[in-house]
């Protein structure tokens, strides 16, 4: 077996980072969204009484003038197969706690050879002058996929930087997350395997990166973007988001730009 294989292996059987469990003063987001994470997770058959049930927990939480945001996390067998194990971020503006959706996952599916490894790097929260609170979240996602028939191994990775804040004339919270660093790669399963990736299916042997620097500034609340460095994969089956353009966003013109990926609280 390949020496990248066995890193990457190593590093997709863990689960999501859990950071110190906070105690959050006026009301636990667990309590008031647990139930509805289950079923988007289809985890919701979990019995109370069972030690593999599946459970919801706050690993991370930041608060900001009137606004607190958590980090839960939903794990436990999945109601039709697999492991779920998901970060969801959370929002409590005064008017209870709403889901803003899902920044890493570590499901496994329960099928050979495909691992996945979520992992919440950081949560913060700023008061930003004249604008409002900002949310800034950092997640990374690995994924691989192994065919033994085809003694082929895929593996790729995205960081993704996220900013959330209310935005429009309802204050609606919503979320931007632009992809700060993105890998594929293409490898053989077996090194001493003479059988090669099918070129049809798999295309080229070989491993791409690409990094966009993403700094939030707390303040002004914008989150200043460089410019794209290093080659995208251009092969069979893979989507690359267009790059996000350099300059310096707020939230509601971040969210229009090409390339960004969106949540909206639930």
């Amino acid at each position: 077996m390949s020496r990248s294989l066995t890193r990457r292996l190593l590093l997709a059987t863990l689960t999501v980072a859990a950071l110190a469990s906070p105690a959050l003063a006026g009301g636990d987001p667990v309590a008031a969204l647990c139930d509805g994470l289950k079923q988007d997770n289809d985890c919701a058959h979990a019995d109370p009484e069972d030690p593999n049930r599946c459970e919801c927990d706050v690993v991370a939480s930041a608060e900001a003038g009137k606004v607190r945001v958590a980090a839960v996390r939903v794990r436990g067998p999945g109601d039709s197969f697999g492991e779920v194990d998901a970060v969801h971020l959370a929002v409590d503006a005064g008017d209870g706690w709403k889901d803003l959706g899902e920044v890493a996952s570590s499901f496994e599916p329960g099928a050979f050879g495909i691992h996945n490894a979520g992992e919440l790097v950081s949560l913060d929260a700023f008061d930003v002058p004249k604008v409002g609170v900002r949310v800034v979240a950092q997640a990374k996602n690995e994924h691989d996929d192994s065919d033994l028939g085809m003694n082929a191994v895929t593996s790729s990775s995205e960081a993704t930087t996220w900013v959330c804040g209310a935005v429009g004339e309802g204050g609606a919270w919503r979320c931007a997350g632009v992809d700060t660093e993105r890998s594929f790669g293409v490898d053989k399963l077996m090194d001493d395997d003479a059988t090669t990736p099918d070129p049809e299916l798999y295309g080229p042997l070989g491993s791409w990166r690409w990094s966009q620097a993403a700094t939030f500034d707390a303040k002004s609340g914008a989150l200043a973007v460089k410019a794209r460095r290093g080659k995208a994969y251009a092969g069979k089956g893979v989507e690359q988001p267009p790059a996000v353009r350099p300059g310096r966003y707020p939230l509601e013109k971040l969210l229009a730009q090409p390339g960004v990926r969106t949540l909206d609280a639930r």
